[in-house]
């Protein structure tokens, strides 16, 4: 497989009016952890742990970068999202088509925009799974 260079990352984001909305040329930092639960099931006597396959799934993802306070940016996208459902659309190496695309239905559970006297004021915000799974296609 290729290597990337995380420059090209595409995020995108259903606005409070239905719209898919990129937040790419605002965001400089993405992390996305998708883990699965493995329900212990040691008895007393066991010399190892024991654990069952198959546990819930679940995902979040942070996206970092620089804020916008203007008409139709990233504070307004997000803002209008925060505590809202949402599409969710991430590709670590871009969205031309046949790249590899993650999907899925989020909640914003936290937006935080951040300034100091000798910085850019920046934003986070973080994404949680809602319900149904995450889906990994490619961009067409």
């Amino acid at each position: 497989m290729a290597r990337i260079t995380a420059r090209n990352c595409a995020i995108g984001v259903t606005d409070s009016a239905g719209a898919c909305q990129s937040i790419s040329g605002r965001g400089n930092s993405v992390s996305m952890s998708i883990t699965a639960e493995a329900p212990e099931v040691t008895a007393f006597q066991d010399l190892w742990r024991t654990r069952l396959p198959d546990g819930l799934r679940d995902w979040e993802m942070s996206v970092n970068g620089v804020w916008d306070g203007a008409a139709e940016q990233v504070d307004s996208i997000l803002f209008g999202i925060l505590g809202s459902c949402t599409l969710v659309h991430f590709g670590p190496g871009g969205s031309t088509s046949g790249c590899t695309k993650y999907s899925a239905c989020a909640v914003c559970t936290n937006y935080t925009v951040d300034g100091a006297v000798e910085g850019a004021v920046t934003y986070s915000a973080t994404f949680s799974g809602r319900s149904g799974s995450m889906t990994n296609t490619t961009w067409t």
